[in-house]
């Protein structure tokens, strides 16, 4: 995670075992330098906004949540990962998660 969105950027990562697939959890602060995606939209509309310097340090998470960068976050962890036997989960999949109060009734089933 540190590789990829900078270990400034890192506030907390949690492993989740509490269902069948374990997971984490990544905690995220996007602080970014440069110019607003928006501002060259912006400049063309009639409303003036208050300009800020280009090079100022400001909370963006435009850059890094994009849907099409979420897959490619899986895609790559899953890569990582494979050396442990991990596997990616089904793109697209429309599984839906189980309750933990359903995931422990199982537990008990089976014990």
């Amino acid at each position: 995670f540190a590789d990829t969105f900078g270990k400034e950027n890192i506030v907390a990562a949690h492993l989740h075992r509490d269902e069948e697939t374990p997971h984490i959890h990544v905690t995220l602060v996007p602080i970014v330098k440069g110019e607003r995606k928006r501002r060259k939209r912006e400049e063309q509309t009639k409303k003036r906004y208050r300009k800020k310097p280009t090079d100022t340090v400001r909370l963006c998470a435009d850059d890094i949540m994009t849907q099409l960068k979420l897959k490619s976050y899986q895609d790559t962890y899953a890569e990582a990962m494979a050396k442990y036997g991990l596997q990616r989960g089904i793109d697209g999949s429309k599984a839906r998660h189980k309750s933990t109060q359903q995931y422990y009734r199982d537990i008990q089933k089976l014990a």
